[in-house]
């Protein structure tokens, strides 16, 4: 299915953000790291949103892109459950 120019970027964001979040898992990380990829997910939603909003239509593979921002979303919030958890359990045991 084609893209908008615009869709397609926002796009190319979210398989970045999607492939570091992989990397960050395989290597182990912080809520450090998971902020910096919230923030490159909020940017790409501003593109995505200022995008949306010059148009009166749904674009092709807009259906797409909302997909993908909301399993990118999932995977970041998940990734901040596990640190948060993480962090717990070095509290309790007194790390």
């Amino acid at each position: 299915m084609s893209m908008s120019k615009e869709l397609e970027q926002v796009h190319e964001q979210l398989v970045g953000i999607a492939q570091d979040s992989q990397q960050l898992s395989r290597k182990g990380y912080d809520s450090y790291e998971v902020l910096k990829l919230q923030r490159r997910l909020s940017d790409a939603d501003a593109s995505y949103y200022n995008g949306k909003l010059d148009k009166d239509y749904e674009s092709q593979g807009q259906a797409q892109v909302s997909d993908e921002f909301h399993k990118v979303h999932h995977i970041l919030h998940s990734m901040l459950e596990r640190v948060d958890s993480k962090e717990q359990q070095q509290q309790a045991s007194g790390h």
